[in-house]
Formats: structure tokens, sequence, C-alpha cells
């Protein structure tokens, strides 16, 4: 990760073509945020793909009890220190 860029969790539903963007941008030098964590709600986004070949971790979270499922996804946003999240799908 580059100095000072924001850690950064990016949530999917599809193919992932606003991810791979997102990601080929925060790769540019000095840039202000880097990928750091992939969500979908479905292990079938194709856009998990990015996941592996970028070495992005990823988090199929399915969205079932809404209180719990909001705790499960802010618990893992803090565990990482996300500062910021797009929302690309």
């Amino acid at each position: 990760m580059p100095n000072g860029a924001a850690t950064t969790a990016v949530f999917i539903s599809g193919k992932g073509s606003n991810l791979n963007n997102l990601i080929k941008f925060s790769k540019f030098k000095n840039y202000p945020y880097c990928v750091d964590l992939i969500i979908s709600n479905t292990s079938k986004a194709k856009g998990l793909v990015y996941s592996k070949q970028y070495k992005i971790e990823k988090k199929i979270i399915k969205y079932d009890k809404k209180i719990k499922t909001d705790n499960k996804i802010l618990h893992i946003l803090n565990q990482k220190k996300i500062k910021l999240i797009c929302l690309a799908g």
C-alpha cells in the first residue's frame, strides 16, 4: 500500500468492471487509495476473479438479517481499518 493511501473496501454484486477500474487506477504512483478488500453479497459475482488476480482479500456476506449483517460488515471494516468504501455494483 502506498504511503498515505486510504485503505478501501469495494462492494460488488456483478461482473466487476467498475472494481477493475478502481484497482487499476489505485496502482498509479501516489494514488490516494488502495483497494484492500472486496465484499460481495453473492459468490456468483464475476468480479470476484479480481480478488485472485490482484491478490486482494474478499468476503462474501449473505445479507439475511439486517442488524446482524450490518454489524458483521462493520466489524470486518473496522478490523481491516477501512477508511473508504466504494459501491461498484
